[in-house]
């Protein structure tokens, strides 16, 4: 048994390493207001509330088709007018999708990290879970 608890070990401080550089990441403000606008004007949905990248995805393409038609549209009027979306311009949006993203899986790691702890704590011996409390508790004291 030994010879796996050093090894669970090893993976435990592997996914505490990862855990913590997971925790690290600070969130930076919006550039807009979060709150992108479906083509009616009505509300389509709260950044801050998206839990699936595959919703980011499809609104900035949806930005990324309209805006390049807009630029095409804009150079044929011979016009300087700027696309904007919910008052926003596309690069802005797409910063705030890309923070949006990042959180998202930045959360499903943690998640993910999260489950494998506990497997793996459930994996460990009586005599390597003690001394693995008895370790915790020396660096608390110090």
């Amino acid at each position: 048994m030994a010879k796996n608890d050093a090894r669970i070990r090893e993976l435990l401080e592997k996914i505490e390493k990862q855990q913590a550089e997971v925790a690290t990441k600070e969130r930076r403000a919006l550039m807009t207001n979060g709150a992108f606008p479906a083509d009616d004007g009505s509300m389509k949905f709260n950044l801050n509330t998206v839990i699936r990248v595959r919703v980011l995805i499809t609104a900035l393409s949806q930005l990324k088709r309209t805006s390049d038609f807009w630029d095409a549209a804009a150079k044929t009027l011979n016009s300087d007018e700027k696309f904007s979306w919910g008052g926003y311009t596309y690069e802005e949006w797409k910063s705030d999708f890309i923070m949006r993203a990042s959180e998202i899986e930045r959360q499903v790691k943690k998640k993910k990290l999260a489950a494998l702890k506990k497997k793996l704590n459930t994996l460990v011996s009586e005599e390597e879970r003690t001394s693995m409390e008895l370790d915790d508790i020396a660096s608390i004291l110090g």
